[in-house]
Formats: C-alpha cells, sequence, structure tokens
C-alpha cells in the first residue's frame, strides 16, 4: 500500500488557494474542472467568493444563480449576496440575501452583522432590535456551539448530535447545550427526550427564558395544552412586550379553549406585523374554531396576500368547507403548484386546495388530476410504511383477545364523560363530532393527544433491533389491575382543560384507532 497521501480534489485545491488570498490562482485551478464546474455546486461557490474577492461582483452574482439553481437553500451563497450587495450599496437587496441566510441559518454571525450594519442605516428599529438580540445571543455561545447550531441548522443532525454530545461530556448542566440536544432531539422526533431534556434545564436555571420558552414550546408539540399554557403565561406576564412570548402564548390560549383570548393576542401581533405567516394561521384556525367563518377566511386570504407560495393557506380556506374559490384564486394556485422552487409541502397543500376547487365547479377530471398529483407528492413526504402498520395492529389482535377482556372486566375508572371516536383519517369523524357536539350534554374538543401519550409511556423506549418486540401492548396482561383506574382517573384529570362543564366530552384522535384494545 501507498504511503502517498491522497491527491487534492480541484475544488480543494481551489480553496487552499483562496483561503490563501490567491483568488485568480483559484480561479485558474477551477477552470480545469471544463464542463463539470457547471454542475459542481461546492465549486462555484468557491468560484463566486474569488471573484466577489476580486470585486467582478456582477460575474459573482451570475455563478451565485448557477448554484441556487442548483441548491436553492444553499446558506452560503444568500450569504454571499449579501456581501455583494452591501458592497454595491445595494442595501435592499443585500437585505434580502442576508434574512434568507438568516432564515436557513440562524447561527450565521457575518450575516446578523451585515444586518445591523443595514437596519442601522435604513433606521428599521424593529428589525435592528431582533438582530442585535439574535447577534448577542450567538456571540455569548462558545464557538462549538455556534458549530453545532450551524450543523442544526441545516439538518446536519448526527454531525450536531455528536459534536453536542461530545461538549456536553464535559459541561453536563451547561443549559445553552443543553437546549441545543433537545432541539436535535426535537428535528430527529424523539420528543420525550426533547422534553426530559428541556425540563432538567428549566431545573438547572429556572430564571433561563430561553430554556423556558422551549420547554413550552416542545409541551405544546407534544400537545400538552395546558401544561404548555403555564409556562406560556409567565413568560408573557414577565416579558409583555416580547412579540415572540406572546404569539407562543397566544398558541397555548387557542390549545386550552381560551379562543376568544387568542384572537385579541394573534390581532394584537399582526398590528405589530409580528411573524404574520404564524400569526394569520393561527388566528384564521382560532375564529374557525369559534364558528366565525368570516373572520377565519378574511385571515386566510390576509395570509396568502402576505405570502403568495403559502399552499397552507389556500388548503386551510378549502377546508372551511363552504369557501368558493374565485377564478383567480384558482389560477393562482395552478401556477404557483408548478414553479419549482415552490417547496413540496406548499405545492401538497396547492394541489388539495385546487382539487376541492374544481370539485365545487364539478369539474370533475380536473378534480381527480389534482388530488392524485397532491397525494403522489405527499407520499414523497410521509414516511408511511404498511407492513410497520400491520405488524402493529397484529400485536393488539394478539394481545387484546375475548379472555382479556373477561379478566379485565372489572377494572379502570368508572367516569362514563369521554365519548372516543376512532377511525381511519378522512373517514368523517369530524362530521360525526359535530353532530354529536351539537348536543347541550356534549362538549365538542380537538384531537386529544392523551390516549397516545399514556401508549408512549407504556411502549417505553423504541427496541434497538428489529427482532425485539416493543414493550407495549405485550405489557397489558402483566400491568398491576389498579394501574388502569390510575389511567382512567388521569385520562380524566388531564382532559379537563379542553372542556367546557358538559357532562361528556368527545375524544375523536383519528390515530387512536390503533389502540382500542
Amino acid at each position: 500500500m501507498s504511503d502517498q497521501p491522497p491527491i487534492k480534489s480541484l475544488a480543494d485545491q481551489a480553496l487552499e488557494l483562496a483561503k490563501a488570498g490567491h483568488f485568480d490562482l483559484a480561479l485558474s485551478k477551477l477552470d480545469e474542472l471544463g464542463s463539470q464546474l457547471d454542475q459542481n455546486v461546492g465549486a462555484l461557490y468557491i468560484k463566486a467568493v474569488c471573484l466577489r474577492k476580486l470585486k467582478r461582483r456582477d460575474d459573482a452574482l451570475c455563478t451565485l444563480k448557477q448554484v441556487l439553481q442548483l441548491e436553492p437553500d444553499h446558506v452560503r451563497a444568500h450569504q454571499e449576496i449579501g456581501h455583494i450587495q452591501i458592497a454595491s450599496g445595494n442595501h435592499e437587496a443585500a437585505i434580502d440575501g442576508y434574512a434568507r441566510a438568516v432564515a436557513l441559518d440562524s447561527a450565521l454571525a457575518a450575516s446578523w452583522r451585515g444586518l445591523v450594519k443595514l437596519y442601522q442605516k435604513t433606521g428599521d428599529q424593529p428589525r435592528l432590535s431582533e438582530a442585535l438580540a439574535e447577534l448577542h445571543q450567538l456571540e455569548q455561545l462558545p464557538p462549538v456551539l455556534q458549530a453545532v447550531k450551524s450543523h442544526l441548522n441545516q439538518n446536519q443532525l448526527e454531525t450536531a448530535d455528536q459534536i453536542c454530545r461530545q461538549y456536553m461530556q464535559a459541561n453536563k448542566q451547561d443549559v445553552e447545550g443543553m437546549r441545543l440536544l433537545a432541539e436535535i432531539a426535537n428535528r430527529a422526533k424523539i420528543l420525550d427526550d426533547a422534553e426530559f431534556i428541556l425540563e432538567s434545564a428549566v431545573v438547572f436555571d429556572p430564571a433561563h427564558v430561553g430554556a423556558r420558552y422551549d420547554y413550552a414550546s416542545i409541551l405544546l408539540k407534544r400537545q400538552k395544552f395546558g401544561a404548555a399554557h403555564e409556562v406560556a403565561n409567565k413568560l408573557a406576564g414577565e416579558h409583555p412586550q416580547n412579540n415572540l412570548f406572546k404569539a407562543l402564548y397566544a398558541a397555548t390560549l387557542s390549545g386550552i379553549g381560551e379562543t376568544v383570548l387568542a384572537t385579541k393576542v394573534l390581532e394584537e401581533l399582526i398590528a405589530d406585523k409580528f411573524n404574520l405567516q404564524h400569526a394569520y394561521l393561527l388566528l384564521g384556525h382560532t375564529e374557525k374554531t369559534i364558528g366565525n367563518l368570516t373572520a377565519a377566511i378574511s385571515a386566510y386570504q390576509q395570509l396568502y396576500k402576505f405570502k403568495p407560495d403559502f399552499g397552507d393557506a389556500f388548503w386551510s380556506l378549502a377546508n372551511t368547507k363552504t369557501y368558493t374559490f374565485t377564478a383567480q384564486e384558482i389560477a393562482h394556485m395552478q401556477d404557483y403548484q408548478a414553479r419549482a422552487q415552490t417547496s413540496l409541502e406548499d405545492k401538497v397543500h396547492f394541489n388539495f386546495a385546487l382539487g376541492k376547487a374544481h370539485e365545487d365547479k364539478q369539474n370533475f377530471e380536473l378534480a381527480f388530476a389534482a388530488y392524485e398529483r397532491g397525494n403522489l407528492l405527499n407520499k414523497q413526504r410521509l414516511d408511511y410504511t404498511s407492513p410497520e402498520i400491520e405488524k402493529r395492529v397484529a400485536r393488539q389482535k394478539a394481545v387484546f383477545t375475548p379472555q382479556l377482556f373477561a379478566d379485565l372486566n372489572a377494572v379502570g375508572a368508572s367516569a362514563p364523560d369521554p365519548i372516543f371516536v376512532v377511525g381511519l383519517p378522512r373517514a368523517g369523524s369530524t362530521l360525526l363530532e359535530q353532530i354529536l357536539a351539537s348536543h347541550s350534554q356534549v362538549d365538542g374538543t380537538l384531537e386529544l393527544p392523551n390516549i397516545l401519550s399514556l401508549t408512549r409511556r407504556l411502549r417505553g423506549r423504541n427496541p434497538s433491533a428489529e427482532t425485539e418486540e416493543p414493550q407495549y401492548p405485550r405489557i397489558i396482561p402483566e400491568l398491576n389491575r389498579d394501574y388502569f383506574r390510575q389511567f382512567g382517573e388521569q385520562y380524566i384529570n388531564d382532559t379537563r382543560v379542553y372542556r367546557q362543564g358538559a357532562p361528556f366530552f368527545i375524544d375523536k384522535m383519528p390515530n387512536n384507532f390503533l389502540h382500542i384494545g
């Protein structure tokens, strides 16, 4: 075996030349790539940096355009645009470049510094305050955690996790490290880990507002609305001018059914032009929940005017069931669903809304084509595997036998309050709930997460090997009989926050059908 070091690629050689300040030589080295250069994102980015350093700004912008055609979310390319435009005195275009960069990776200190400089020049005080706060927060992090944050922002979860865990071994109670570790778990959809880490962080530093905000956010994501509201309410009360905390507070108010107050807070946020996409969407959902369809429709319309490529605004209009799309709106949806730069999720929502629009006009072939297109796109987004569902159903059938039901006939809580509506999604559960909730003795609720939370607790950690059987539902016959009463009573207590005082209430979480046993 040869002891010679591997020959560096032409792009790597160009990068080393650029780092040494030899920008002309770096460009010459990249030219050796020939036609391959046009498809090499990394090499094109190096070329753009070299061109900027040589003050060939128009050529650099053309090269960055190539980069973004190949990789629209290339963070450093957007930052480079900011650098070029600020040097050219094009403040608006520079702000756009830097803002796109930090939206993709909020750990870019150079972009935040550029935004601070630009907002000072343009006199944009609200955005200047936000940029200064972000920059200050970032500069407080050790360099290693800045790197973790950057990897995390670019969805490089494994690298972020490895670096963060290594750091945490020597800094076990570092709250900022714990926040990043929790966010990695959140992105990896290990929400119980994220909740546990953040709960611990708040115990270690009860005054840390960032940790408290993250903790409330993960509780909200886990649909633990009451607990999330308790934390968010205190944060909003302590920091009444902080719109980020107000937005979280509004979301928890909506979650616990305090819709009138939630609407008021959301309208204040919209008046302040804070996070309009989130505020308009949540306002529309909240107004729809209390039956104020006119206000809900208005919120969704304002949302798509603010963000024309946001497909969920149109899908939310379709989901009012009564809204009729105009010809102009249909043309808008057709245009945006066909655009290459429209995100996959937005394309799905545009197509589903188009299906409803065409169906209402009895253009059934066009409706079917839109639904089919939306479902094919949605299939790319979903991590659904039929064999896994089949295994879960088989386990339920194996455990919940007639004999088990006979053995457990007398156990559990005796409260008759819950009415469970179960079934596959889109099978009519919402309509059935609306019919039942129209009765004065029955409260309608949200899709309650409590049964799913109980099954997660019973399941414990996912088995490490595919052949290993999960703890749930196998553990059910082995449980102490008194546990079933405790489970039932806890369910009744935890769901009180969603009720308005009627003797009965509805739980229509569709995925409960997997846990009927």
